[in-house]
Protein backbone atom coordinates (compact mmCIF):
# COMPACT_ATOMS: atom_id res chain seq x y z
CA UNK A 1 0.00 0.00 0.00
CA UNK A 2 1.41 3.56 -1.12
CA UNK A 3 2.03 5.58 1.95
CA UNK A 4 -0.07 8.27 1.43
CA UNK A 5 -3.40 5.67 1.09
CA UNK A 6 -2.28 4.50 5.08
CA UNK A 7 -1.49 8.08 6.45
CA UNK A 8 -3.60 9.75 8.93
CA UNK A 9 -5.94 11.73 8.01
CA UNK A 10 -4.67 15.69 6.92
CA UNK A 11 -7.12 16.76 4.46
CA UNK A 12 -10.14 17.94 6.76
CA UNK A 13 -8.04 19.41 9.72
CA UNK A 14 -5.93 21.75 6.50
CA UNK A 15 -8.78 22.78 4.76
CA UNK A 16 -10.52 24.36 8.12
CA UNK A 17 -7.27 25.98 8.45
CA UNK A 18 -7.39 27.74 5.40
CA UNK A 19 -11.28 27.97 5.11
CA UNK A 20 -11.78 31.29 6.97
CA UNK A 21 -9.46 32.59 4.54
CA UNK A 22 -12.36 32.94 2.05
CA UNK A 23 -10.40 31.88 -0.41
CA UNK A 24 -10.52 28.55 -2.71
CA UNK A 25 -9.01 25.09 -0.94
CA UNK A 26 -10.31 22.27 -3.93
CA UNK A 27 -6.79 21.93 -4.53
CA UNK A 28 -5.58 21.30 -0.91
CA UNK A 29 -6.34 17.50 -1.36
CA UNK A 30 -4.08 17.28 -4.37
CA UNK A 31 -1.41 18.93 -2.68
CA UNK A 32 -1.16 16.87 0.54
CA UNK A 33 -1.47 13.55 -1.52
CA UNK A 34 2.04 15.48 -3.45
CA UNK A 35 3.24 16.21 0.31
CA UNK A 36 2.73 12.41 1.16
CA UNK A 37 4.09 10.51 -1.75
CA UNK A 38 7.67 12.10 -0.89
CA UNK A 39 7.47 10.48 2.10
CA UNK A 40 8.53 7.26 -0.74
CA UNK A 41 9.70 8.96 -3.49
CA UNK A 42 13.37 8.52 -4.61
CA UNK A 43 13.53 11.42 -7.25
CA UNK A 44 12.77 14.15 -4.57
CA UNK A 45 15.17 13.18 -2.49
CA UNK A 46 17.72 13.43 -4.96
CA UNK A 47 16.94 16.89 -5.38
CA UNK A 48 18.70 17.20 -1.97
CA UNK A 49 21.28 14.27 -1.77
CA UNK A 50 22.51 14.87 -5.40
CA UNK A 51 23.94 18.22 -4.31
CA UNK A 52 24.33 17.45 -0.41
CA UNK A 53 27.15 15.56 0.72
CA UNK A 54 26.41 15.64 4.92
CA UNK A 55 28.18 13.29 7.23
CA UNK A 56 25.74 10.15 8.33
CA UNK A 57 22.93 11.45 6.10
CA UNK A 58 21.79 9.06 3.56
CA UNK A 59 19.19 10.00 0.54
CA UNK A 60 16.21 8.32 2.30
CA UNK A 61 16.69 10.87 5.90
CA UNK A 62 15.53 13.59 3.12
CA UNK A 63 12.47 11.96 2.40
CA UNK A 64 9.38 13.83 4.45
CA UNK A 65 8.12 11.85 7.55
CA UNK A 66 4.89 11.24 8.71
CA UNK A 67 5.48 11.18 12.95
CA UNK A 68 3.14 10.49 15.67
CA UNK A 69 2.50 12.70 18.85
CA UNK A 70 0.33 12.38 21.96
CA UNK A 71 -2.12 14.65 20.25
CA UNK A 72 -2.13 14.05 16.57
CA UNK A 73 0.12 12.96 13.85
CA UNK A 74 3.24 15.45 12.04
CA UNK A 75 3.95 15.40 8.77
CA UNK A 76 7.19 17.27 7.23
CA UNK A 77 10.16 17.57 5.85
CA UNK A 78 13.84 18.50 6.27
CA UNK A 79 15.09 21.85 4.22
CA UNK A 80 17.95 24.30 4.43
CA UNK A 81 17.83 28.18 5.01
CA UNK A 82 18.83 29.37 1.82
CA UNK A 83 20.41 26.15 0.59
CA UNK A 84 22.34 26.18 3.06
CA UNK A 85 23.34 22.84 4.38
CA UNK A 86 24.49 24.73 8.14
CA UNK A 87 21.35 25.80 8.62
CA UNK A 88 18.80 23.09 8.52
CA UNK A 89 15.23 23.52 9.48
CA UNK A 90 12.25 21.39 9.46
CA UNK A 91 9.23 22.16 7.28
CA UNK A 92 5.81 21.25 8.89
CA UNK A 93 3.58 20.94 5.93
CA UNK A 94 0.03 19.41 7.96
CA UNK A 95 -1.20 18.28 11.07
CA UNK A 96 -4.06 16.24 12.90
CA UNK A 97 -5.54 17.14 16.28
CA UNK A 98 -4.70 20.58 18.03
CA UNK A 99 -1.59 22.25 18.18
CA UNK A 100 0.63 21.13 21.01
CA UNK A 101 4.09 22.94 20.93
CA UNK A 102 5.89 20.68 23.38
CA UNK A 103 4.71 17.04 21.76
CA UNK A 104 5.34 18.74 18.05
CA UNK A 105 9.01 19.75 19.57
CA UNK A 106 10.31 16.63 21.42
CA UNK A 107 8.58 14.90 18.47
CA UNK A 108 10.30 16.99 15.80
CA UNK A 109 13.71 16.82 17.51
CA UNK A 110 13.72 13.76 17.67
CA UNK A 111 12.77 12.63 13.46
CA UNK A 112 15.52 14.79 12.83
CA UNK A 113 17.85 14.35 14.78
CA UNK A 114 20.57 13.62 12.39
CA UNK A 115 19.77 16.92 10.80
CA UNK A 116 20.14 18.62 14.55
CA UNK A 117 17.80 21.59 13.12
CA UNK A 118 17.08 24.05 15.47
CA UNK A 119 13.44 24.92 14.60
CA UNK A 120 10.98 24.37 12.71
CA UNK A 121 8.74 26.19 10.10
CA UNK A 122 4.97 26.13 9.78
CA UNK A 123 2.27 28.07 7.77
CA UNK A 124 0.32 30.15 10.34
CA UNK A 125 -2.97 31.51 9.42
CA UNK A 126 -5.33 33.29 12.37
CA UNK A 127 -3.47 31.56 14.96
CA UNK A 128 -2.25 33.52 18.13
CA UNK A 129 1.66 34.78 18.20
CA UNK A 130 3.51 32.06 19.95
CA UNK A 131 6.44 32.64 22.00
CA UNK A 132 9.98 32.88 19.86
CA UNK A 133 8.24 32.63 16.77
CA UNK A 134 10.13 34.54 14.00
CA UNK A 135 7.98 35.67 10.48
CA UNK A 136 9.88 34.39 7.85
CA UNK A 137 8.27 35.28 4.63
CA UNK A 138 3.89 36.75 4.41
CA UNK A 139 2.03 35.11 1.62
CA UNK A 140 -0.10 38.30 -0.16
CA UNK A 141 -3.13 37.54 -2.18
CA UNK A 142 -6.01 39.67 -3.85
CA UNK A 143 -8.58 39.14 -6.40
CA UNK A 144 -7.51 40.61 -9.97
CA UNK A 145 -10.92 42.33 -10.10
CA UNK A 146 -10.83 43.84 -6.61
CA UNK A 147 -7.65 45.13 -7.39
CA UNK A 148 -8.32 47.08 -10.42
CA UNK A 149 -10.67 48.88 -8.66
CA UNK A 150 -8.14 50.40 -6.37
CA UNK A 151 -7.61 54.11 -7.07
CA UNK A 152 -4.84 55.03 -10.07
CA UNK A 153 -1.55 56.68 -9.76
CA UNK A 154 -1.50 59.30 -12.55
CA UNK A 155 1.18 58.55 -15.41
CA UNK A 156 2.24 55.20 -14.96
CA UNK A 157 1.56 52.33 -17.81
CA UNK A 158 2.65 48.96 -18.58
CA UNK A 159 4.45 47.86 -21.52
CA UNK A 160 5.46 44.89 -22.45
CA UNK A 161 8.76 43.72 -22.35
CA UNK A 162 9.79 41.26 -25.86
CA UNK A 163 12.99 40.83 -25.03
CA UNK A 164 13.35 38.60 -21.13
CA UNK A 165 17.44 38.67 -21.17
CA UNK A 166 17.06 42.15 -21.95
CA UNK A 167 14.97 42.39 -18.86
CA UNK A 168 17.12 40.63 -16.86
CA UNK A 169 19.98 42.70 -17.20
CA UNK A 170 17.67 45.64 -16.47
CA UNK A 171 16.59 43.53 -13.11
CA UNK A 172 20.22 42.70 -12.13
CA UNK A 173 21.37 46.30 -12.58
CA UNK A 174 18.67 47.59 -10.35
CA UNK A 175 19.15 44.96 -8.00
CA UNK A 176 23.26 46.00 -7.55
CA UNK A 177 21.48 49.25 -6.97
CA UNK A 178 19.06 48.23 -4.25
CA UNK A 179 21.76 46.26 -2.27
CA UNK A 180 24.35 49.20 -2.29
CA UNK A 181 21.21 50.81 -0.06
CA UNK A 182 19.80 48.01 1.16
CA UNK A 183 22.56 45.47 2.10
CA UNK A 184 20.86 43.38 4.56
CA UNK A 185 17.36 43.13 3.16
CA UNK A 186 19.24 42.46 -0.73
CA UNK A 187 21.18 39.57 1.25
CA UNK A 188 17.65 37.92 1.20
CA UNK A 189 16.25 38.13 -1.78
CA UNK A 190 17.69 37.30 -5.47
CA UNK A 191 16.80 38.79 -9.07
CA UNK A 192 14.41 36.90 -11.16
CA UNK A 193 16.85 35.75 -13.78
CA UNK A 194 16.56 34.97 -17.58
CA UNK A 195 14.66 32.05 -17.26
CA UNK A 196 12.12 33.15 -14.50
CA UNK A 197 11.23 36.05 -16.73
CA UNK A 198 11.25 33.88 -20.24
CA UNK A 199 8.40 32.00 -18.79
CA UNK A 200 6.75 35.28 -17.55
CA UNK A 201 7.45 36.44 -21.06
CA UNK A 202 5.84 33.43 -22.44
CA UNK A 203 2.15 33.86 -20.34
CA UNK A 204 2.19 37.66 -21.58
CA UNK A 205 2.99 38.96 -18.15
CA UNK A 206 6.14 40.44 -18.54
CA UNK A 207 6.14 44.12 -18.62
CA UNK A 208 8.09 47.18 -17.82
CA UNK A 209 6.91 50.11 -15.34
CA UNK A 210 6.90 53.23 -17.27
CA UNK A 211 6.50 56.51 -16.04
CA UNK A 212 5.32 59.43 -18.16
CA UNK A 213 6.86 56.83 -21.13
CA UNK A 214 9.89 56.60 -19.20
CA UNK A 215 10.71 52.84 -17.87
CA UNK A 216 11.16 53.05 -14.72
CA UNK A 217 10.99 49.48 -13.40
CA UNK A 218 9.46 45.87 -14.12
CA UNK A 219 6.86 43.76 -13.08
CA UNK A 220 6.43 39.98 -13.74
CA UNK A 221 3.64 37.27 -12.72
CA UNK A 222 3.80 33.54 -13.99
CA UNK A 223 0.60 31.37 -13.23
CA UNK A 224 1.35 28.70 -10.61
CA UNK A 225 1.25 27.66 -6.99
CA UNK A 226 2.48 28.45 -3.17
CA UNK A 227 2.10 25.38 -1.70
CA UNK A 228 -1.70 24.39 -2.25
CA UNK A 229 -2.94 28.27 -3.27
CA UNK A 230 -3.13 28.76 -6.89
CA UNK A 231 -2.96 32.18 -9.10
CA UNK A 232 -0.57 34.20 -10.45
CA UNK A 233 2.55 34.19 -8.57
CA UNK A 234 4.35 37.87 -8.49
CA UNK A 235 7.90 36.63 -9.44
CA UNK A 236 9.57 40.06 -9.72
CA UNK A 237 8.78 43.84 -9.38
CA UNK A 238 11.54 46.44 -8.93
CA UNK A 239 12.12 49.82 -9.19
CA UNK A 240 14.44 51.90 -10.73
CA UNK A 241 16.61 54.22 -7.91
CA UNK A 242 14.91 57.11 -9.06
CA UNK A 243 11.68 56.56 -9.12
CA UNK A 244 11.09 54.64 -5.41
CA UNK A 245 8.44 55.92 -3.39
CA UNK A 246 6.21 57.13 -5.62
CA UNK A 247 3.37 54.46 -5.68
CA UNK A 248 4.71 53.41 -9.23
CA UNK A 249 4.45 49.70 -7.90
CA UNK A 250 1.53 49.52 -6.34
CA UNK A 251 -0.34 51.37 -9.45
CA UNK A 252 1.96 48.96 -11.75
CA UNK A 253 0.62 45.51 -9.67
CA UNK A 254 -3.46 47.38 -9.87
CA UNK A 255 -2.52 47.68 -14.09
CA UNK A 256 -1.50 43.83 -13.88
CA UNK A 257 -4.82 43.16 -12.15
CA UNK A 258 -7.25 45.12 -14.40
CA UNK A 259 -5.35 42.88 -17.71
CA UNK A 260 -5.99 39.59 -15.80
CA UNK A 261 -9.29 40.12 -14.83
CA UNK A 262 -10.04 40.93 -18.70
CA UNK A 263 -8.04 37.81 -19.79
CA UNK A 264 -8.51 35.25 -16.81
CA UNK A 265 -11.46 36.37 -15.02
CA UNK A 266 -12.57 38.94 -11.95
CA UNK A 267 -11.53 36.36 -9.37
CA UNK A 268 -8.08 35.20 -10.57
CA UNK A 269 -6.11 35.89 -7.69
CA UNK A 270 -2.71 37.60 -7.70
CA UNK A 271 0.05 36.14 -4.94
CA UNK A 272 3.20 36.38 -3.76
CA UNK A 273 5.87 35.96 -1.00
CA UNK A 274 7.44 38.91 0.88
CA UNK A 275 10.40 38.30 3.17
CA UNK A 276 9.65 39.87 6.58
CA UNK A 277 12.52 42.66 6.65
CA UNK A 278 11.30 43.92 3.05
CA UNK A 279 8.44 46.17 4.43
CA UNK A 280 8.41 49.01 1.23
CA UNK A 281 7.29 45.78 -0.85
CA UNK A 282 4.90 44.39 1.92
CA UNK A 283 3.34 48.31 2.08
CA UNK A 284 3.00 48.02 -1.96
CA UNK A 285 1.16 44.92 -1.76
CA UNK A 286 -1.53 46.22 0.59
CA UNK A 287 -1.57 49.44 -1.30
CA UNK A 288 -2.34 47.94 -4.54
CA UNK A 289 -4.90 45.38 -3.08
CA UNK A 290 -3.02 41.93 -1.64
CA UNK A 291 -3.15 42.08 2.55
CA UNK A 292 -1.30 39.37 3.77
CA UNK A 293 -3.17 36.20 4.70
CA UNK A 294 -0.82 33.86 5.65
CA UNK A 295 2.45 33.84 7.75
CA UNK A 296 5.58 31.10 7.50
CA UNK A 297 6.67 31.08 11.05
CA UNK A 298 9.67 29.95 12.44
CA UNK A 299 8.94 28.38 15.95
CA UNK A 300 12.43 27.19 18.01
CA UNK A 301 13.22 23.48 18.79
CA UNK A 302 15.06 24.00 21.66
Amino acid sequence: MHPANRSPDFISGTIARFTALGLPTETVPLWLYQQLCRCSDPEFAALFADHLDLPGICPADYLHKVIPTPSGALLGGIRFYGQDSTKPFVELLAWTGPIDLPAWRTAITTAWSRFKPTQFRMLAVNQPEFAGAVIDQSIHAGRAGVMAETPTTPGVALRPCPNPADAAAEVAAWYDAFAADHPTLAAELHPADTAELAACHANGTLDFITIDGAVAGLIATAPGPIDWLHGHVMIEEILAPAHRGRGAAAQAQRLLAARLATTHGSETLITGTIHRLNIASHRTAINAGRPAIMDYRFLPLG
